[in-house]
Order: structure tokens, then sequence, then C-alpha cells
């Protein structure tokens, strides 16, 4: 298959240079080209490592995680949703752009060659959308972890009180506090393989992330480089403004301004729940806690400081 793709689209960059065609100044056609490129390395690097990947993947307790944390339907519903703007309206807005473009420039061809050019930037995009659907659901692993904190910080700090103190006797309150040690425990350990396989799986998408950022960051130059000269040669040559050009080159622009966004937005989130975790078990009175749940709480809070400067932004 990579061969085959390799065959087939670098002959059409050939034909295009044979013929003059490149125009690097148009978003649309430099985007194509880039997606090409980036498909046909990620093609190579993931064969390369596949068995790696192979092995790695089947040791993830994926679905074991995803009930200890029992997820509500409505955060999954979101996860989904965000999943699926990404992977099915950016290339379907996308299409249009290119279905408009082609009206335009060639009429007479079938819409079939528009699905010829979407088909590499949805390959391209193959690894970054697994990968980003997977942040997508860590966080909300991570979110339903942190909610389980919480919980555990409302009913130990409560526990401690003075009139909670004279209700309860010691005897219930050191059963109860080592329950709650045991469900901390179990945490801990969901934390680190989150944690653990969440850094394993960035290792073979990295090349495919600098890669597609790079796309994108060439993708807003370019854009912001095309509605820019079309505004300049309207009042300073005194063409006519080409509106449709510019809608165009418009789509491109915000495409990949709207995937940097996502991508950060994620980051950022991701970030934020891991560091909240930390301020809950700052949080915990344990002044008046069992020793056992005292120890659970300082061996959470390590491995927590411990990965807090090894989680990569």
């Amino acid at each position: 298959w990579a061969i085959a793709f390799s065959l087939v689209y670098g002959r059409q960059i050939y034909k295009d240079y044979q013929e003059g065609q490149i125009n690097l100044k148009d978003a649309t056609t430099l985007y194509s080209y880039m997606n090409i490129t980036v498909a046909v390395i990620n093609y190579v690097s993931q064969m390369i490592i596949s068995d790696h990947v192979a092995k790695m993947m089947s040791k993830v307790p994926f679905f074991a995680t995803l009930k200890a944390f029992r997820l509500d339907s409505r955060s999954l519903y979101k996860s989904i949703v965000l999943a699926l703007v990404k992977t099915v309206a950016f290339p379907l807005t996308i299409e249009v752009a290119f279905i408009l473009q082609q009206r335009r420039q060639h009429p007479e061809m079938s819409l079939i060659w528009t699905v010829y050019r979407l088909f590499p930037l949805i390959i391209s995009n193959l690894l970054n959308n697994c990968y980003f659907g997977a942040m997508v659901v860590v966080k909300e692993m991570l979110y339903a972890l942190n909610r389980r904190l919480d919980a555990q910080l409302q009913e130990v700090n409560l526990l401690q009180r003075k009139d909670q103190l004279k209700l309860y006797t010691r005897y219930y309150r050191m059963q109860r506090f080592c329950a709650l040690a045991d469900e901390l425990d179990q945490l801990a350990y969901r934390y680190r393989l989150i944690y653990v396989h969440s850094g394993k799986y960035l290792t073979p998408m990295s090349l495919s992330m600098i890669l597609s950022l790079i796309c994108h960051l060439l993708g807003i130059t370019v854009g912001f480089y095309s509605l820019y000269y079309a505004i300049a040669d309207t009042f300073i040559m005194g063409k006519p403004y080409d509106g449709l050009g510019s809608l165009i080159n418009l789509v491109f622009l915000a495409i990949s301004l709207a995937e940097i966004t996502l991508l950060t937005h994620l980051c950022n989130h991701l970030l934020v729940a891991t560091r909240r975790s930390a301020v809950i078990l700052q949080e915990m009175n344990l002044q008046h806690a069992d020793s056992r749940y005292r120890q659970a709480v300082h061996d959470f809070t390590l491995l927590v400081t411990v990965t807090k400067y090894q989680i990569k932004p």
C-alpha cells in the first residue's frame, strides 16, 4: 500500500512539476503536497516500528481501566463529539473547498478527483486522529479519577471534624480509613497506568505529530499570505477582488488554526487534570487520620510529584 500510494501521488506531483502547475503560493496546492509527503513518511516510520507498537498496545489494560472508572454517558458523548469534529467535520469542510476550487478551475472534471485529492489528507492525519482520540479518553479518565479523589477529600475531612470525632467510634473511623486507603491505592495504580502508557503511546506518534504541526504552521503562513496578496492586488493594482479564491484559502487557514487550537486545548486540559490530582491530595487533612491512610496519601503524592516533572506538554 505504501509503495502504491507513493507511486500514484508521486507521479502526480512530478506531472504537475513538468507542466509547471505547482504553485506553492496557493494554500490548497501546498496543503495537498505537504499531506502527501507526511503520509509517505508516516507509512515508512510505522512499518519500521509496527512490531514494537503492536506489542505495546497489546499490554494496555484499556477496557479494564474504563470499567474501573465507570465513565458517565455525558462525558463519553462530549468526547465522541470532539473526536468527530476533528476526524469527520474537518475533512468534509476541506472536501467542500476542493469541490468549489475544481468547479471554478476545472468544471469539466469529475468530482471523484476531489476525493482523490482528499485521500492523502485523511491518511496523513490518521495517526494524529488516533492519538487525539486516545488523549480525549485519557482526559476523561483523569477527570473521573479526580472526581473519586474529590469525593475522598470530602469524606476524609468530614470524618476529622470535631463533631464527627465525637459521633463515631475510633474503631469505625479506623475501619473506614482502611477502606478509603485501599481505594486510594487502586486510584494510584490507575494513575500510574494512565501516565506510563500515555507516555509510551506518545513515542511512536511523536514524528507524525511534529510533521502535522509543521504542515499546519505552513498552511497558516500561506493562508495569511494569500489573503494579504488578494487584498493588496485589489487596493494597489486595481484588480477585482477574488472572493471565491480567498474563501477557499480561508477554509484551509481556518482548519489549520482549528487543528492547532484543539490540540493545544486538549494538552492544556490534560496538564490541568494531572495537577488537580496533586492539589486534592494536598488539601486532605491527615491530622486525625489512620496511619494506613496517611501512608496511602503519601505514596500517591510521591507518585504524582515524581511524574509531574516528566510529563511532556
